[in-house]
Parts: C-alpha cells; sequence; structure tokens
C-alpha cells in the first residue's frame, strides 16, 4: 500500500514573498521550465506545491559555495531593498562584509538578480546585538566591542 503524501499548496501571494520574483517574472520562469509548474486549482486559481518551491529554493542555495542551509517550509528569501531596510549598509558594503566572511553570502536567483536567506539576516543581526557591547571588567561600565 502506497502511503499518503501531504501536499500543501500556496498561492500566488505566498510565492512571490518567498521567492521575491513578480507574478510575471514566475511565469516567465514556469514557460522556461526553471520555475516549478503552478497547479489550477478552479477557474481564476492557481496554486504552487509548497514543498516544489521550497525545493527550488534549496537548489538555489545549493549553488553557493560552502553553504549547508537546510529550508523549511517557512524560510524565504529576501532582494536587496528589503535587506536594506533591515541592515543600513550600502550594497559595496555588503559585498565586502560578505567577501570576509563576515556577513550571510548572498544567493543569485538569475542573470541579475541575488537575495539572501531571511533567517540568516535575522542570525546575523541577532548575533550582532549579543556581541555590540560588552561590560569592562574593571570599570564595570558598558562600553562598545565592535561595530556592525
Amino acid at each position: 500500500m502506497q502511503p499518503q503524501t501531504h501536499i500543501t499548496f500556496v498561492d500566488r501571494k505566498a510565492v512571490t514573498a518567498r521567492v521575491v520574483f513578480t507574478y510575471p517574472h514566475l511565469h516567465r520562469m514556469q514557460a522556461n521550465g526553471t520555475f516549478p509548474p503552478a497547479y489550477k486549482l478552479g477557474r481564476c486559481r492557481l496554486a504552487w506545491n509548497n514543498a516544489e518551491v521550497t525545493a527550488w529554493m534549496q537548489s538555489r542555495i545549493d549553488q553557493r559555495l560552502g553553504n549547508t542551509a537546510v529550508l523549511t517550509d517557512d524560510d524565504r528569501f529576501i532582494d536587496r531593498a528589503e535587506l536594506c531596510t533591515l541592515v543600513p549598509y550600502s550594497p559595496n558594503h555588503f559585498l565586502r562584509l560578505e567577501k570576509s566572511g563576515v556577513f550571510p553570502l548572498r544567493i543569485v536567483l538569475g542573470p541579475k538578480r541575488v537575495a539572501w536567506l531571511e533567517r540568516e539576516i535575522f542570525e546575523w543581526i541577532a548575533s550582532k546585538k549579543v556581541s555590540m557591547l560588552a561590560v569592562a571588567p574593571t570599570t564595570g561600565q558598558v562600553q562598545p566591542q565592535d561595530r556592525l
């Protein structure tokens, strides 16, 4: 007897939020065969298999050098504009930090499109909050330890 598999569908809004592509671009990628196909659930209703979208995202992450991140269904990509709202650095500074190994690596989604894994960015921000302040052992005063 075949085991039952549970399929979770996600709508267009959820998919575009996870993969940082617009719907027309997703449609072009589907036509090229570079993105999982949508399922027609009704006359005007399309949805994607969440596991297939996650697998596509994982394939993009696996192309990064030295990366071992494993995605969950809750993970999503963020683009450069959203990254700049979370961390107020210039794009060149992000590149310098990535090259020095102190910032999460970008994920190449296409020839002119990059993204970052949101979870890795939030983990990096959390690590900076912890390391920003250190208590001086002799004076008991809080002093800055390092810069963001």
